[in-house]
């Protein structure tokens, strides 16, 4: 009794969902939850586990040149050995005190930071100049973050400025490009005129209603026509807009269309020196910026704040500001972060953004609710003392402080292990 054991084959994108191969990731999603229901249901009599391997072999019409590239998206920098596989197996099977539980096998890929896509929405009324200067001055920490650990990203800015329909939701162009990423040509200095958005737009500030506007239709609208002006699109969108990934080829739309990936992590970042005026109360807010990923995968979505401190607003070198107590109560609501504007640099605050946004340099988001207890953190294979990490529950997250002496540097290996949460 006891001895008899079944160990189920999963696949990692049960742990790092993407929204290709939609049907097959559900199945193996279904199984992962069957593991556990199995190990409670048939013991003792047999016990129940799973490997969850990364990638391994080509798949359908993948290219080698394509698999090698994905095969380095993982901290290890290599494909899985179908050994290592087997021998996860036989270590499961083999050891009568395990049941219900899965091993990844898949080089740390679970890990692994997300694409992410990011909308500035940017107040441009009149009283936002030294801000937006500040915005610009410091906007190289949150870029070098991105490059740093060579993450694919989309940003895009808006304005808080609903009342202008050519606004309105709608990223700003500049050079003729709407969504900036790490293909993008002069691509910093594109975005330093981006989030600069001048100071004639409209003193009732509606930033969580522009970063709505900006996330849905009719600004994502994607005909899939293929277009060369706005001519082209009258009854398509009204746009002709170049894709995000490749500007040679456009198509009818809305403005915004391409900037917002399925796969990818979102965040949000608002600039304003005036408390938010937008029509609904902050839970609709809250409620449809979580939606867009899916409310299971709340580490995939963040607002960040930097706006007037709570309750009484701020004076300082940075300028004046009322309190922006909507828009913090939603940055903390979505674990984002939160910096004042009336500080006379944001340096500090993009580059905590910049850390949440691109991933790996201090938070690193959990796939399953731990036992804080049981939690423990290795880098480069060493254990990381107490102390030197914080586990952040509101984000599901483990965190490495500034000056933290176990914090990973580029190419470090870091592993989490604890002990899953049962919820009855």
């Amino acid at each position: 009794a006891g001895r008899a054991s079944m160990v189920h084959v999963l696949d990692q994108k049960v742990f790092n969902l993407n929204p290709d191969y939609f049907s097959y990731t559900l199945s193996k999603l279904g199984l992962e939850r069957a593991v556990q229901l199995q190990a409670q249901s048939l013991a003792p009599q047999l016990r129940v586990n799973a490997v969850a391997p990364g990638l391994m072999y080509l798949s359908g019409p993948q290219t080698q040149a394509n698999f090698d590239i994905a095969a380095q998206a993982n901290l290890l920098r290599r494909p899985i050995d179908p050994k290592d596989v087997a021998q996860a197996a036989l270590f499961l099977a083999n050891t009568p005190s395990i049941t219900g539980t899965c091993i990844q096998v898949d080089n740390g890929q679970h890990l692994v930071p997300m694409a992410r896509d990011v909308l500035f929405v940017v107040d441009n009324s009149g009283s936002m100049s030294e801000e937006q200067d500040n915005l610009a001055k410091n906007f190289g920490t949150f870029v070098q973050i991105a490059d740093l650990w060579q993450n694919n990203y989309h940003i895009g800015t808006v304005t808080t400025d609903m009342d202008d329909s050519k606004q309105s939701g709608k990223l700003m162009e500049k050079s003729g490009v709407r969504v900036v990423t790490p293909k993008t040509a002069n691509g910093q200095q594109i975005l330093l005129s981006m989030v600069k958005q001048g100071t004639n737009g409209s003193g009732d500030e509606q930033g969580l209603a522009a970063a709505e506007a900006a996330l849905t239709l009719p600004n994502v609208y994607d005909s899939g026509k293929k277009c060369s002006a706005d001519a082209d699109c009258k009854s398509d969108g009204g746009f002709c807009v170049p894709d995000a990934e490749d500007p040679a080829t456009k198509k009818c739309g809305g403005t915004n269309r391409t900037f917002l990936r399925k796969a990818a992590g979102l965040e949000v970042v608002i600039l304003s020196d005036e408390e938010d005026g937008s029509a609904a109360d902050i839970n609709y807010y809250t409620n449809f910026l979580f939606s867009i990923k899916g409310f299971a995968n709340k580490g995939l979505f963040h607002l960040h704040a930097i706006v007037g401190d709570a309750n009484s607003g701020c004076k300082g070198g940075g300028g004046d500001a009322a309190a922006g107590d909507r828009y913090i109560a939603v940055a903390k609501a979505t674990g984002g972060k939160i910096g004042s504007i009336c500080s006379t640099s944001f340096a500090q605050v993009l580059k905590d953004i910049g850390n949440v946004a691109f991933g790996l340099a201090q938070q690193f988001f959990l796939s399953r609710t731990p036992e804080e207890s049981t939690i423990v953190v290795k880098v480069k294979g060493q254990i990381c003392a107490k102390g030197s990490y914080q586990y952040d529950a509101a984000s599901n997250s483990v965190i490495f402080p500034e000056g933290s002496p176990c914090m990973p540097l580029k190419g470090d290996s870091v592993s989490v292990y604890y002990k899953m949460l049962c919820f009855p």
